[in-house]
């Protein structure tokens, strides 16, 4: 059979196929087609923006897509443009502005670098946020510079996030 990678990408590419056909058929059901993935130059000039290196997984994702409307029920995986702040670029047409940030939730929860468990909040970078609630998945990216994935922080609203392994 296929590496278990492989069929996490057919499931996806199966989903974004899916999508399309969606908004094909009627773009007012609000399914957004796919976005294409980002590029090399999109990805430096982001970890260039945030000073560090992404997460190789996060990456990965990113290179075959860049950003995902409704990606796991009604949350988003975030672009490169909305990791660096800029925005997405159909907010024009209606898409959610992802104002609240990483940042304004560790305030709001008064979550320290001691609390999560990481050496410093400056390191997890956004994957998955929902656009109507205080949710984010965030991966460490204190170990990307060795090449290795970090660990990936799921917080919901409360004070204690659940942590994994990787992506």
């Amino acid at each position: 059979g296929k590496p278990p990678e492989d069929q996490w990408w057919v499931l996806l590419n199966g989903l974004a196929a899916k999508q399309q056909e969606l908004h094909d058929l009627n773009a007012d059901f609000g399914v957004y087609p796919a976005e294409s993935g980002a590029t090399d130059e999109q990805l430096d000039n982001l970890e260039n923006d945030l000073g560090r290196q992404l997460d190789p997984q996060h990456r990965e994702i990113l290179k075959r897509m860049n950003g995902r409307r409704d990606f796991a029920g009604g949350e988003t995986l975030l672009s490169v443009d909305e990791i660096a702040g800029r925005g997405h670029p159909g907010q024009a047409v209606g898409l959610p502005n992802y104002t609240y940030t990483l940042s304004n939730y560790f305030a709001d929860a008064e979550l320290t670098a001691a609390k999560v468990g990481v050496e410093n909040l400056d390191t997890l970078v956004p994957v998955i946020q929902s656009p109507d609630q205080p949710y984010f998945v965030a991966v460490d990216t204190s170990r990307a510079r060795a090449g290795q994935s970090g660990h990936v922080f799921v917080f919901d609203g409360g004070n204690s996030p659940q942590e994994f392994e990787s992506l």
